[in-house]
């Protein structure tokens, strides 16, 4: 059962867990919006310049300290909210909390996802509210996570890809007015031939190459167009089927 229970399955607990660990060896922190992204069809711009609306927002349960880790993403078409939290309650009572706050309001799910971790989940006018809690040193900690549902589905990019090549996620994030985008693919070519391509097919784009260093079996390039910056780790698939496994953080500006 998906903690999102829209008509797609999303993994909210694998992109809360990006969230909290931050980024990876490769990844810029200014990047990190980026691994948590989606997309909610496209519609006019909003009032704050973001090309989709925002979601409304889970009621932090008294006590509770909050931050933001991904206030406005959209994950292959879903537009999605996360916000981290600390509270000295139990987990237990969090869960309680939450079925008393939204008892009424149609079906409320209650999972266990195993080490103590508890999932709580309600459904109300197209959207679905998620409560992900586990034990922590000083009471609970876990995540808020708003999803849209019945948000079309789309991993379209205007980034170049080689024949050859598949996008196995597409990542959107608005923040402080830069929006950005991260792209996971898989490709059939080897690691020095993606970065043969990439470093001619986006040069003829007017991108310039800031950064080419290896980073273990991989390589990692950085490049700028105007107020644009690409990052792409290229690296073996760690399942060593052969090819390669390219990240792709692109910051695109306001």
């Amino acid at each position: 059962m998906s903690c999102c229970r829209s008509t797609r399955v999303v993994d909210c607990r694998a992109v809360s867990a990006a969230a909290r660990a931050g980024p990876g060896p490769g990844v810029p922190a200014a990047a990190l919006a980026g691994l948590l992204l989606a997309m909610a069809g496209a519609g006019a711009v909003t009032r704050d310049g973001a090309p989709w609306p925002p979601l409304p927002e889970i009621r932090p349960m008294p006590g509770m300290e909050t931050r933001w880790a991904a206030r406005r993403i959209r994950l292959n078409g879903v537009p999605m909210s996360i916000r981290l939290f600390t509270v000295a309650s139990p987990v237990e009572e969090v869960v309680a909390y939450y079925q008393r706050l939204w008892k009424g309001r149609g079906e409320i799910v209650v999972e266990v996802a195993g080490a103590g971790e508890r999932i709580v989940g309600h459904g109300d006018r197209g959207h679905y509210f998620t409560v992900q809690v586990r034990p922590a040193p000083a009471g609970a900690e876990g995540s808020l996570v708003v999803t849209a549902m019945d948000a079309p589905a789309a991993a379209r990019t205007s980034f170049p890809l080689r024949r050859g090549s598949r996008v196995l996620s597409r990542m959107e994030s608005w923040d402080a007015g830069l929006l950005a985008e991260t792209l996971q693919i898989r490709a059939q070519h080897s690691v020095a031939s993606m970065v043969s391509w990439y470093r001619r097919t986006l040069g003829s784009r007017g991108w310039k190459e800031q950064l080419d260093r290896t980073a273990g079996p991989g390589r990692v390039l950085e490049l700028q167009r105007g107020g644009e910056l690409l990052q792409m780790v290229v690296s073996p698939p760690a399942d060593r089927a052969g090819g390669a496994e390219i990240t792709v953080n692109w910051t695109k500006g306001p």
